[in-house]
């Protein structure tokens, strides 16, 4: 495999005191040292062997059991498989530097008291070895005949928390001995889909059957899977014919293959999918093993190319979602100018790159612009919806609210919150919005709110209370503040407003969550019930524009020539030859022209660059 590089390396020393105030000139003395090695190239990457069974004890000795466990019984594990699976050298050992695996005819009760007819072995690392990605291989004589089924294949480690299908298993090799599939070796993934495994039980794979009439049993061949993220590629000697992603997957089904797999070897016999043996079967069979290898991929150091490297100046500036920034330059003070913008804050924190700098005295500020009135709510009016339900909206309790078209205060439609018991029993009708998560604009922590409805009362017995708050949460849905409930009570037919105003958002505040319900307690024929409409969670003043400083330090700008669509790690180390390397940014987007990244660097800093593409 080949894997394409781009690097750079350079240093760089600065011996800089920042002054706390402003003036008109800057010394900034720099030491900058440019290593830019200029050869294209490719690097070369490549599996690396990690784990191996080479199976060079003494003849006649059992496998290595520092490697290898056996499954012992004769239970069918759960294909209806006749033979009864040993740990005895009869039916699994060394011989001539192989592992001969031996599926024989003959009577066997196990400790179990279970008979069988047949005798096999089923071995597994599990406990003992398991691996997650890599390339797993192994060189195989398989065994032929009605019935036999050989088999080279991994479960997940965590299949006694989570049973079968859920651990997930991928079938390196599979082969049913009768004729006609006996030059023909299955590759599969069975995981979990609601109601079982993958397509009812056949798994997602493919096959590949070798040419010419050539039977597997007649000569060693290499089965192997490459198994990385989101992809599981086969192989029989060297020829892939298969690959499986989640997009494989059918509808409902869930990729479980990022978790580590144990190894199994075996030969079974009989079952539901190759059928049982038959007169034409012969016995013993034989399932010879060469060596199974465990690699892991291991990607060769980056061959660099040309990169270009600026020092300057990083800007920086923390945005707030629903409020407008400009950023703005000048010189000495005065003459402010547009840098860029005016643009929608999204919350995180932007950053601008100035290459001119130290060259001229630039300063910066942010100007800083929250809107007008608007409501941020989504749905209101509760105009949006599908007859009794509107959209945007949440009603729980036991006697959920209705989308109902008389009355309304304004356009078409208004909310009922109406309750009613038929006996001792408190109910509640409540509608709710998670501002957000409904489509709404978000909050601005330190913002002025003002919250307010309408409402007209249809009935109000004993017992029936209506309330209404707002909770403030942060952007892990964590409350960071609230109103309390408050209680309300509106004219009987007539619409009345309510209204909240100084309502601040708390600091980290970005939701809001606002409910309104009507309730009776325990009481036998307690009722009440009202009519909700245009609700609004709305800024309390009109525009504002704030004035905001901007984080200035030193920086560099790394950029490269780039592949549209390709992905590409911007990296750094303070030593380069100590191959510690880390990212500044991961998988950015190349655009086909001139990628850049900038990174800020402290006093006497050093630091070398490189760009690496996936």
């Amino acid at each position: 495999m080949l894997q394409i590089c781009i690097a750079v390396l350079f240093v760089v020393v600065t011996s800089m005191k920042r002054k706390l105030e402003k003036i008109a000139s800057r010394t900034l003395p720099y030491l900058l040292l440019a290593l830019i090695l200029l050869t294209p190239g490719l690097c070369r990457a490549d599996w690396q062997l990690v784990w191996s069974d080479e199976f060079d004890q003494p003849d006649g000795s059992s496998p290595d059991s520092a490697k290898w466990g056996f499954d012992v019984g004769g239970g069918g594990f759960g294909n209806n498989q006749q033979e009864y699976d040993t740990s005895r050298t009869n039916n699994a050992r060394i011989e001539e530097g192989h592992l001969v695996i031996e599926a024989k005819q003959e009577t066997y009760t196990g400790t179990d008291s279970v008979t069988r007819n047949y005798t096999s072995a089923r071995m597994l690392t599990k406990g003992k070895w398991s691996w997650t990605y890599g390339r797993i291989e192994a060189s195989i004589k398989i065994p032929r005949g009605q019935g036999i089924w050989p088999a080279f294949w991994t479960l997940g480690e965590n299949i006694d928390p989570l049973g079968w299908p859920k651990c997930g298993e991928i079938d390196i090799m599979e082969n049913i001995g009768k004729t006609g599939e006996q030059g023909k070796v299955y590759g599969t993934i069975h995981g979990p889909q609601p109601g079982g495994d993958y397509n009812g039980g056949a798994g997602v794979g493919g096959s590949y059957t070798l040419p010419g009439g050539a039977v597997l049993g007649d000569d060693f061949h290499v089965f192997a899977i490459e198994w990385t993220t989101n992809q599981i590629k086969w192989f029989m000697d060297n020829q892939q014919y298969f690959t499986a992603t989640p997009a494989s997957l059918p509808g409902g089904g869930t990729w479980v293959f990022t978790n580590s797999q144990f190894v199994i070897l075996n030969v079974a016999v009989g079952g539901n999918w190759p059928g049982y043996p038959d007169g034409t079967t012969v016995f013993p069979q034989q399932m010879l093993v060469d060596y199974v290898r465990v690699y892991s991929f291991a990607s060769a150091p980056p061959t660099p190319v040309s990169v270009v490297i600026q020092q300057g100046e990083q800007v920086s500036w923390p945005t707030k979602a629903g409020a407008t920034w400009t950023l703005q330059s000048a010189t000495g003070g005065i003459n402010w100018s547009n840098v860029l913008g005016p643009t929608a804050g999204n919350g995180l924190t932007n950053t601008f790159f100035d290459a001119l700098w130290p060259a001229q005295d630039t300063q910066y500020r942010i100007l800083e612009i929250t809107n007008g009135t608007g409501n941020i709510l989504a749905n209101p009016g509760f105009e949006t919806g599908s007859g009794s339900v509107a959209s945007n909206w949440t009603t729980v309790g036991s006697q959920p609210p209705m989308r109902v078209n008389t009355g309304a205060h304004g356009d078409s439609y208004s909310m009922q919150l109406l309750v009613t018991n038929t006996a001792s029993t408190a109910n509640t009708s409540e509608i709710d919005q998670n501002v957000t998560a409904a489509g709404g604009v978000p909050v601005i922590a330190g913002q002025t709110y003002t919250f307010s409805f309408w409402a007209k009362q249809i009935s109000s017995g004993v017992s029936y209370v209506q309330n209404y708050g707002i909770t403030w949460r942060n952007s892990g849905g964590g409350t960071v503040g609230s109103t309390g409930l408050h209680g309300f009570s509106a004219g009987n037919g007539v619409w009345s407003q309510f209204t909240v105003n100084n309502l601040v958002a708390p600091a980290n505040a970005v939701n809001a969550y606002l409910q309104i319900y009507g309730a009776t307690g325990g009481v036998l024929h307690g009722y009440g019930g009202v009519l909700i409409d245009d609700v609004a969670l709305s800024f309390a003043t009109a525009s504002q524009t704030n004035v905001i400083a901007a984080v200035v330090q030193p920086g560099i700008q790394v950029s490269w020539p780039s592949i549209g669509g390709s992905l590409y790690d911007v990296q750094w180390t303070d030593n380069v030859d100590g191959g510690n390397w880390s990212n500044l940014v991961s998988s950015i987007t190349g655009n086909g022209s001139t990628n850049t990244v900038s990174d800020t660097l402290g006093d006497d800093q050093c630091r070398f660059y490189r760009v690496v593409q996936h």
